[in-house]
Formats: C-alpha cells, structure tokens, sequence
C-alpha cells in the first residue's frame, strides 16, 4: 500500500524537506502486524458509498462472516481479534481499538456453533479471558459448547476459555476428554486441569499418569508440578524413576501439531517424560523433595538443577559444590569463546554457549548469593565469604549480549551488607551498568550507597 503524497510521515522515515511530490511518485506505507496492514480482502468489487474507514472495514469483515467459505470466515475472525482490545497482557503489542470488543463477540457470538471446526474454534478463543470475566450469555454459550460440541477439541478450546469459571458446569465433559481416544485430545485437556478444584485435578492428574502415550505422561507430570499436588508426589516419583532421559534421536513432536495451537507455547509435549518428572519434581518445596534428588544427584543431566534446587533454602552444606558448578561453568566457557567458531561445544548448547549464567548455573549463581546475603557482616570479612564473593563477580559478563542484571545483583549486596569499599571497587569494573547501580542507589537512599555520599 502506497501514501497518496511524498509528505506524509511515516514509522521509516518522513520525506526529506527538499523532495517535491511529483507526479506518479509515491512513497511506500510500513506494513502493520495488526489489522492487515492497511490492506483488507473484501468478497467483492462492489463500491462502498459515504462510508467512514471504520464502517467500511466493519461492514466488509462482518459480511464475510455470514459467508459460506469457512476461509473467508477464518479470515474476518482473526482480523476482528485482532483490531479490538481483549482484556490480555499482549493487548499492547498485539491488538488495536478500533472496535470495541463488545460488538465483536457479538458478531461472533454465532459462530460458535459453527459445524466448521476450525471456525468455531478460532471464534471460540476470540472469547478467552485471563480473569473470566465473561457476560452472563456468553458464559453460557460456552457451556453449552463445552457440553455438547460434536468435536472434542471445540470442546477443549469452550473449557479453556471459561478461564476456570463454571467449574462444576464443564467438568464431567473435560473428564471425557482427558480420556478420549486421542492422545492431542488429552494432552490438550491436561493442560487447564490446574484450573479446577484440587481433589478433581489431581485425581485425573494421577490416573493420566498410567497413560499408556508418554505425551500425556509427561504432561501429567507437568500438571502434578504446576498444581503442587503433593498427594500424587509418590506418583511423580514413580514416573521419574520409571523412566530414562530421552535421546534427542527419540524426541518426537506430537502427532497432529497442527491441531495443538490452543497449546501454551512453554508446555512440554515431546514425550520425554523423565524430563517432565524431573520439572515437576524441582516446583516442590525442598523439604519435601530432598529425599529423592539426593539419591538422584548423579543423574548427569540434571545434577547441576539438584544441587540448586537442595541449595536453595540453605546453600552452606553445598557450598563446596556450588563453588565446583560454577568454577567449572566459568572454566568452559571461557574455553568455548575462545575456540574456533565451528567448534561442536558452540552449539551443543543454543543461546549459552558463551554465557556463563545459564539457567542451571543461575539458580545455583543465586543460591550463593542469597547465602551471602543472609550472613551477618562479621562473617562477610572472613576468607570464605570474601571467596564466595569473587565467584559471584567473575560470572558477571557485560555487554549487549549478556544480561545485565546479575551485576545488579551483586551490587545489591555489597550495598545491602555495607561492604561500602567493595561497593565502590566494582562499580568501577562495571561501567556498562552504572545505571542500574545508579538506580538501585536511588531505590533505596537510605543505605547510603557509594553513589549517595
């Protein structure tokens, strides 16, 4: 789409002042996430006569709602969803006002008894909230759907969209679900078991356990992490002794991907299910978990996410080993930014090859600063803490690449403990976050901090 004249501003770039609009010269219009664009599909050529763009827009979209061709409808859906407010945390960056959100549910209010699968679905989500806060009559409808919807995955996307609500007016059909002939069907329904009452949850929690697809085990793992449910502990340990970590030659991506996009992005569904169990295990309070990750410390793949884990309400019993963990993550590192840039280690971990404080290492990072912070300062004069200190200075990494934060962090305890010299010594290491040190300093100016004198 192109700007009637030269002069018109845009998001790249406005005309220089010296361009003239000429003829025939125009100037090209950024393309928007939201709402196409600037450019709609219509169902036909017919000319649109005294009509607002809004109107225009509204009568167009709506129109090919009421079509025959489920892609038309498709269409006009995810065009209404996304050019009206919806109440979400992505509002900001995913959606504009143009209409309120009122007369689109309205409009897609039929819809939702769609005998088109896919166009009930996308209109049942366009209804989803994160607070339940629904009208009397679409609550309604979506039960309704929920109950009774001939698909089962229609139904699954009703259940989820009541955001919790009605709990008691849908459960016996997620019951169903989570026990349908299709492992999606139930892995899909796993998924927003959390949402109900604790007794039900974590029953179905335990009899999809025995699942014989390792999708919907893993996946219940992941729900009996998520909701805590410590009466089917015995059972998660059952699935993490009970399985070996998948190879990577193993994992596989559910059948039918396709059909999971009602999937939260950050659910595990490759069917690794000591994996899951492993997850699941560390969401624990550690005093009830601390048996079994002990026994379990060997474990290659995850010895690194135990330790932290056992370390994190107490770190001095593992002291020793957490100096170990990140003395030897800081060793490889710096081996692995130093090698060749085809070097097999560069890639056997995307996104951390060359940063220290990876999300195992991190945790364990923490556990030994909270330990120092919660010494007496005494005891931060001594040798071991003034070590401790060092190891937590030399994971820092700074620059545009790497976090900044953990440099924050740091300072947050010389600051806090009044280490004031310490303080002072590295903020001038660390200029790149004088900022954030800055910041911290003006938080909390009743400590007096090094920037505050």
């Amino acid at each position: 789409m192109f700007a009637a004249a030269m002069d018109e501003s845009d998001s790249f770039y406005a005309a220089p002042k010296e361009d003239t609009n000429d003829p025939n010269v125009f100037r090209q219009i950024a393309d928007s996430p939201i709402g196409g664009g600037g450019v709609f599909r219509t169902l036909d050529a017919q000319p649109l006569i005294r009509l607002s763009v809004r109107d225009a827009v509204w009568q167009e979209l709506t129109l090919s709602l009421d079509g025959m061709q489920p892609s038309n409808a498709l269409y006009a859906i995810n065009e209404l969803e996304h050019l009206s407010i919806a109440g979400r945390r992505d509002d900001a960056w995913s959606r504009s006002d143009e209409f309120s959100r009122a007369e689109v549910l309205e409009a897609l209010l039929p819809l939702l008894s769609s005998t088109n699968e896919a166009v009930a679905n996308q209109a049942i989500n366009c209804f989803a909230t994160e607070t339940g806060s629904l009208k009397d009559t679409h609550r309604a409808a979506l039960v309704k759907v929920a109950n009774y919807a001939p698909g089962a995955m229609t139904r699954f996307v009703a259940i989820r969209a009541l955001s919790g609500s009605e709990g008691d007016a849908v459960s016996n059909s997620l019951a169903e679900l989570l026990r349908d002939k299709d492992e999606r069907v139930r892995v899909c329904a796993l998924t927003i078991l959390t949402r109900f009452p604790r007794s039900f949850a974590a029953a179905e929690a335990e009899a999809r356990a025995g699942d014989e697809s390792p999708f919907v085990r893993s996946m219940a793992a992941d729900v009996i992490g998520r909701g805590k449910y410590t009466e089917d502990l015995p059972v998660l340990v059952s699935l993490f002794l009970g399985s070996t970590n998948l190879p990577l030659s193993e994992q596989r991506a559910l059948p039918g991907e396709a059909m999971l996009d009602p999937l939260p992005s950050d659910r595990d569904v490759s069917g690794d299910v000591h994996g899951s169990a492993t997850e699941a295990l560390v969401k624990f309070d550690v005093g009830q978990v601390a048996d079994i990750l002990k026994s379990n410390l060997n474990d290659p793949k995850y010895h690194v996410r135990f330790v932290a884990k056992l370390a994190e309400k107490d770190a001095g019993p593992w002291l020793t080993e957490l100096t170990n963990i990140l003395t030897a993550r800081i060793k490889s590192v710096a081996e692995v930014a130093k090698s060749d840039p085809l070097n097999p280690r560069r890639f056997a971990e995307p996104g951390f090859a060359t940063v220290i404080l990876n999300p195992e290492c991190r945790l364990c990072w923490e556990d030994v600063r909270q330990f120092l912070l919660a010494q007496p300062s005494e005891r931060l004069a001594g040798a071991e803490c003034q070590s401790l200190m060092d190891l937590l200075e030399a994971a820092v990494q700074e620059g545009p690449e790497f976090d900044g934060a953990p440099a924050a962090l740091v300072y947050e305890v010389y600051a806090t403990k009044g280490l004031k010299e310490r303080a002072a010594k590295f903020r001038a290491a660390h200029g790149y976050s004088k900022w954030r040190f800055d910041e911290f300093d003006q938080e909390h100016s009743d400590l007096n901090g090094p920037a505050n004198k």
